[in-house]
Formats: C-alpha cells, structure tokens, sequence
C-alpha cells in the first residue's frame, strides 16, 4: 500500500462554534503544531489502556507524545463509562494541577472519547478539547457532534452533556489496529448516513466495500472524510436534537432493543450489529408505509456487503430474544419523548422521515423480520 500522504482539512461549524477537522494517513506533525501553542504542563491525555503498548501506535510520535504528558489510561470497555469514571478522571486533573486553559486530549475509541469529552466539559466549568479517535465508530461517528455522555442505571448516555472540540484529527492508520469484526460494525454508521442522504454516497459505498474491508488507504480517506461532512451536515443546524438531528436514529430506534435485551455489558453484540439489525426492521416499515421492497432488498444487499447482519442468526448469541421482550424495549430509548417513540423510515434514498405513531402490531412484525 502506498505510504504517500493523504491530507485533507476542514472547518466544522455547528450552532456557534468553530473548530478545524483534519483527516490524514499521517497526523503526526498537525497534533503536535496544535499542541505546541500550550504549555507541556496542561496537557492531560486520556488514552485508552490499549496504548499503553507502544508497539501499536502507528509512529514514533504518537509514542512521545504519550511519554511527554500526563496520561490517564483508560480501559476501553463500555463498563468504563461510569460515573465513578468520570469522578477519576477528574480527581487526576486537579491532582495534576492542570488549569483552566489547557487541554484534555482524547486518544481512543467512543468510550475514551465520550469520558474525555463530558470530563472537559464539566471540569472548572469547561475546557479546551481535542478528539483523535482510533476507531471505525469514533472517526466516522461518536467524535462529531458535540455529545458527551456516561451510562447510568443501566442507560447508554443517561447523563451527558453537550460539547464541541476544538479540533479533531482523524488518523487512518490507527484502523488497522482494529479487530475486524469491530472495523466493520464501526462502518455501518456511515452505511446508514449513505441510506439517508442521495444515492451517490450508497452507490461509494457498494462499489468501493472491497477497498475499505481491505483497508486501502485513499478508499478509507474517503469514507472518512464524506462520514465527517454528512454527520456535520445533519448536526450543524440542530446541536441539541430537535429535528435534523433526529434522521441520523435511522436503525438506532430498533437496534436500541436488542443491545438492552443484551445488556450494555457484553461482548456478544456489537453497537453496529444492533444497528444493522435496526436499519432492517426499519426497512420492513418503509415497505408497510410507503410500499417501497426495492429500497428494503437494496439497503439488506448493502449491508450483506460488509458482513454486517441482516438476520439476528447470522450472529453468534447465546440466546435468542422472543418479540415480545423487545417491543417493551423500545421504552426505554433515550431519545423518547412523553408522545412515545420516533421512527425513522425512508421514503426513498435520501428521503427520510420522522413517524411517531406506529401500531404495536406492525412493531412487532418489523422485529420477526430479523428473528427469523
């Protein structure tokens, strides 16, 4: 694979603030021109534990920049997204003595970033922020947007926060250190911003799923950076999630189910799986409501493409759920309202839309769809 460099930079704006986006195969030297305009003294990196290995950070760089700073190691476990988490981290800026106007880098995956984010967002009332994620679901999803959170009573995200970075640098070559069975959960969040916005992003991503599964570099720089742009396009206007916002739950509103049939503390189910499984109950809504099968069989192909599942037997889970266990599931979505569930079905590619009040019987036959 060619070791030519791949550069591209941005600016993100969502409601008022600004920050610059940069999307390399080698970020090296652009994290540390960020850097160098702070004290060495307030910069305190959470990292995930993962890291503590040098060997499998991408350059020297990354290595010296771990060994030059404060860092908090981090378990990348979703178990790890706690309150007491949170209360650690926080205990280890004040014991640090890093002020008000340094800087909290995050070096992981969605975890470390989420605890990252929601830390600098509460701690001396708000902090500088820099977002460098390593997986597939952090860089083309989890990192964008602004939203820090911590699960609680059994809840993802139960507490949170709202709170931009002031850069982020999205490194390709931390993917290849990813498990592939998490590379490829990690992409169906771009799978499912291609279903929502126009038939050229899902045309990208059909012809090109040989290219990214492989890794190759200009293919993954791509899907990179249109991920950041679409997410940004669907966020910008719509910081706190009242409507735009809303049609990136495409999938995320049936996949919530089955990851709180699971529990939040397995390793049986991937959050992308969920979703996948999701995006398809969806899809037999889209039939119901808009007799649309040519756009349900198109999204199954799309998915099946990436190995992501369609059916839940394609996955190796030790139990199977009964339809009726996840219909009262669907309660305890986070993004319910006091009028119920919002659905998101698609018209058409590019054509979704928000429906709230959908019959517990079709609810139903959406969940056998991936059951059997």
């Amino acid at each position: 694979m060619s070791d030519d460099l791949i550069c591209t930079s941005f600016e993100a704006t969502i409601g008022s603030d600004r920050y610059e986006v940069i999307v390399s195969n080698r970020s090296d030297e652009a994290v540390h021109s960020y850097l160098s305009a702070f004290s060495p003294k307030s910069i305190f990196i959470i990292a995930d534990s993962y890291f503590k290995n040098s060997s499998v950070l991408p350059s020297r760089s990354f290595c010296d920049l771990l060994s030059d700073h404060c860092t908090y190691y981090v378990d990348g476990g979703v178990e790890m997204k706690s309150l007491k988490s949170l209360e650690l981290i926080c205990d280890q800026l004040f014991e640090s003595s890093i002020p008000r106007d340094g800087v909290i880098v995050a070096l992981g995956g969605g975890v470390v970033g989420d605890l990252a984010a929601m830390a600098s967002s509460i701690y001396q009332r708000g902090m500088k922020l820099i977002h460098i994620p390593t997986t597939t679901t952090s860089m083309l999803d989890s990192s964008i947007g602004g939203k820090t959170g911590v699960n609680h009573k059994g809840q993802v995200n139960l507490l949170g926060t709202y709170h931009n970075p002031d850069a982020l640098f999205c490194d390709s070559r931390f993917l290849r250190t990813l498990p592939q069975r998490d590379l490829i959960a990690g992409i169906c969040e771009s799978i499912k911003k291609s279903l929502i916005s126009d038939y050229s992003a899902v045309d990208f991503f059909s012809s090109n799923s040989n290219k990214i599964l492989a890794l190759d570099p200009d293919a993954l720089h791509k899907m990179i950076c249109w991920s950041i742009k679409q997410k940004l396009f669907f966020v910008s206007s719509d910081f706190k999630e009242s409507s735009t916002r809303l049609l990136l739950n495409y999938g995320h509103t049936f996949g919530q189910a089955f990851e709180s049939f699971y529990g939040l503390y397995q390793d049986y189910l991937r959050h992308g799986e969920a979703v996948s499984l999701g995006i398809c109950c969806a899809g037999y809504l889209t039939d119901k409501v808009f007799d649309n099968s040519q756009l349900n069989n198109l999204q199954a192909k799309l998915l099946s493409m990436y190995g992501l599942p369609c059916r839940i037997s394609e996955l190796s889970l030790p139990s199977l759920p009964l339809i009726s266990q996840l219909t009262p599931l669907l309660k305890n979505d986070k993004k319910r309202v006091s009028t119920g569930n919002r659905f998101v079905l698609l018209e058409d590619i590019g054509r979704p839309h928000i429906l709230s009040d959908v019959e517990d019987e079709l609810l139903s036959e959406a969940f056998d769809v991936v059951l059997n």
